[in-house]
């Protein structure tokens, strides 16, 4: 589950544009590499933000998919993450999209 905001709700909230995460599957990628779910605009400890992959700026789920999609399973992508107001660069390797 994801949530994208526009430029609008952005500067309307004073948040960063991007895909924010709702959970995070267990034993995923995204869990091996500390990826937290977003939990609120004002409050401390509020999760993550997807704003870029590997420099490109982020505006909608589908632009995530898109660009793993076309990505080998073991790929290194840099994901630039906001979190907490702070902008990290988290590492992770691509696995295998889950069936079902």
């Amino acid at each position: 589950m994801h949530s994208s905001v526009t430029s609008e709700l952005g500067e309307s909230l004073a948040i960063p544009m991007g895909v924010y995460i709702a959970w995070v599957f267990s034993d995923s990628p995204a869990e091996d590499v500390g990826l937290q779910p977003f939990r609120s605009f004002t409050d401390s400890g509020r999760g993550d933000a997807i704003t870029a992959m590997d420099g490109k700026l982020v505006g909608s789920i589908e632009e995530i998919v898109g660009y793993f999609n076309i990505r080998e399973p073991g790929t290194d992508v840099a994901l630039s993450i906001c979190r907490d107001t702070q902008t990290i660069e988290i590492h992770v390797t691509l696995a295998e999209w889950p069936d079902g």
